[in-house]
């Protein structure tokens, strides 16, 4: 399980958000949008195609994950440091 990162940073115009770890990641909103853990982003319903997709709000859940709202209006997925850990170790970042 990781730590509550040391620094989070929504880019402007909400094209990314970076997170510092051990160091310092980008995880691009198109990413996030496609990635979210929301159940209404599962199976079929899935966001397949989230190009165009920013971040409009971030608020953090207390010590353990930040809720996004995107630039399409979905807000349901609560991000945990562990979905961003997986997404690190898939290679989601830049």
């Amino acid at each position: 399980m990781m730590n509550k990162p040391s620094e989070i940073r929504l880019h402007k115009g909400g094209l990314g958000l970076s997170l510092t770890f051990d160091k310092a990641y980008t995880f691009m909103a198109p990413t996030l949008r496609e990635n979210s853990p929301a159940a209404d982003n599962k199976g079929e319903k899935r966001c397949k195609d989230a190009s165009g997709i920013s971040i409009k709000n971030i608020e953090l859940c207390g010590n353990y994950a930040v809720q996004i709202q995107f630039s399409d209006g979905h807000r349901g997925g609560i991000f945990t440091w562990d979905i961003f850990e997986k997404l690190i170790q898939k290679g989601e970042t830049l």
